[in-house]
């Protein structure tokens, strides 16, 4: 029984292969074949990798037993060939170290360099937004002022009983605004900033025929050059171009705090009527008295200082000249008059010695080994009197102590001057010993510009306990400023050259030592 059911079941499932064989489709036959090609393939492939693997495995076999032949051959008979080798080895091994750390090194500079230049632009970023930040609350300054100005022409056009008494009232009813208004007599006022456009200004046919330019230049305006050009093109051009062909009058109105500014570069304009308005006139004196006291004039410029009060009160703006450098100019702590080799006081009254507004410079200077020491000064605005005073203390401060040579300019000993020391010395009993420097100068300029290298070099120094006196203030001030063709005071750099020169000239005198005997047989001689 069991047999006929393994019979009837292997007939069951023949039949069913044979169903289904029959039911698949013509495209399932061919991926079925398919199939079966990708199976015996694949069998292939395998068969081979077994062979390579099996192939690879005996190479590194032989690979393994040749270096273990090699290595009994050298340790049995190269054994010193090994060493050296080893020593190459170990050379390249700390070269190619050598190397890399010379690679790390030149990275780590060139992180850095990267790093410099990233903090550079981000510094430079900070700048140009705090640049526009700055033009910005400018502009908006300048529109406050301009509508305060504005505002000011208004108030008086209201309430100044004067104008209306002589004009009736002004206040029109249909512009009155700010900014731009018109009064009742047909007068059109209007405002603009700094570099707006006024093409086409009119009031139906009229044209402007008054314009006026107020503080047009600032310190941050004038220290770019580019944007000065360009204000000074745009007054040129457009705001005197909105006259009638230039018919009208036009004004400018300004300080000359630089001498790149566009005011100065109106002022050489071929054409231009200048007008100079200073503080004070050649003897101090106020020129507007009402306002302020001679008093009150020098108070303030004690208190601003030489460089601001010639900027801003005297149309004399002063920069950095190009001889002397600020960072040139150094301190010490100087040592009893005694020490030092040689002592002189140069005298500077300039030309016009009996003016008080004229600077007079007297320095005290001293020589110990190569350095040069202004120990003590005197620049101011005075009078001869003063100076000659001053000089006379000087001398009996220290004639029971040390000699101090006093020196003047043989060209400016004159009988006015002589006869300033003359009566002090009558006063005092007695006559200052000052001798005039008789030698023939060449040009100021050349003559500072020859020891200037002293004060690069470090050889010059400057009297710390004199640091904030007035007098020695003044005169680095005039130092700094001191460059071919400018108007700034040059009394004090010019008795520094004076004295100096004799200091370096006398004391070389004194130390030189003459030798006797045949002069030895030069080197290097054919």
């Amino acid at each position: 029984m069991r047999y006929v059911l393994l019979l009837l079941t292997l007939l069951t499932a023949g039949f069913s292969v044979w169903y289904y064989q029959n039911r698949i489709s013509p495209e399932g036959k061919e991926l079925a074949a398919q199939k079966t090609t990708l199976e015996q393939e694949a069998a292939i492939l395998e068969k081979a990798v077994i062979q390579s693997r099996k192939k690879l495995d005996d190479a590194q076999d032989s690979t393994r037993a040749a270096e273990e032949d090699i290595e009994r051959f050298q340790q049995a008979y190269l054994q010193q060939k090994r060493q050296q080798h080893q020593e190459i080895q170990d050379a390249a091994y700390q070269k190619s170290v050598a190397d890399q750390q010379e690679e790390v090194k030149e990275h780590d500079q060139k992180i850095d360099r990267l790093r410099r230049r990233m903090k550079r632009q981000r510094e430079s970023t900070k700048s140009a937004k705090e640049k526009l930040l700055r033009k910005k609350e400018g502009m908006r300054t300048q529109l406050d002022r301009l509508t305060d100005q504005q505002r000011s022409i208004q108030a008086e056009l209201e309430h100044n009983q004067r104008i209306i008494a002589d004009f009736g009232k002004q206040q029109g009813n249909a512009s009155w605004q700010d900014g731009e208004f018109k009064a009742a007599n047909g007068v059109k006022f209007l405002a603009c900033g700094r570099g707006q456009s006024p093409r086409g200004l009119r009031d139906r046919e009229a044209r402007p025929d008054y314009i006026v330019i107020d503080d047009l230049d600032d310190d941050e305006l004038c220290r770019n050059e580019k944007r000065v050009h360009d204000i000074t093109d745009w007054v040129k051009e457009a705001l005197f171009g909105a006259l009638d062909v230039g018919r009208g009058r036009f004004i400018m109105v300004g300080n000359l705090i630089s001498k790149n500014s566009v005011l100065a570069n109106l002022t050489k304009t071929k054409g231009v009527h200048v007008s100079v308005i200073k503080a004070i006139d050649k003897n101090g004196e106020p020129v507007w008295r009402e306002k302020w006291t001679k008093e009150e004039a020098q108070e303030y410029r004690d208190f601003v200082g030489y460089r601001a009060w010639e900027k801003e009160m005297m149309h004399n703006p002063i920069v950095d000249g190009t001889i002397f450098r600020a960072d040139w100019i150094r301190y010490k702590k100087l040592p009893r008059l005694s020490k030092y080799e040689m002592l002189v006081c140069y005298t500077d009254p300039s030309f016009k010695s009996t003016t008080s507004n004229d600077y007079k410079a007297c320095r005290l200077w001293g020589k110990i080994g190569s350095e040069l020491h202004l120990i003590d000064a005197f620049v101011r605005q005075a009078t001869v009197s003063e100076m000659v005073r001053w000089l006379y203390d000087l001398y009996e401060r220290t004639r029971d102590t040390v000699a101090v040579q006093f020196f003047m300019e043989a060209n400016f000993m004159q009988d006015v001057i002589l006869d300033e020391f003359a009566v002090e010395g009558n006063l005092r009993g007695y006559q200052l010993p000052i001798m005039p420097d008789k030698r023939k100068k060449p040009d100021k300029i050349q003559r500072i510009e020859a020891v200037s290298p002293l004060w690069e070099r470090g050889f010059v120094f400057y009297n710390e306990r004199k640091k904030d006196d007035p007098d020695m203030q003044v005169g680095i001030e005039q130092t700094l400023a001191l460059e071919r063709g400018s108007r700034v005071h040059d009394d004090a750099p010019d008795a520094d050259e004076g004295a100096i020169w004799i200091l370096q000239r006398n004391t070389r005198q004194e130390s030189f030592k003459p030798v006797f005997g045949k002069r030895p047989t030069a080197k290097n001689i054919w």
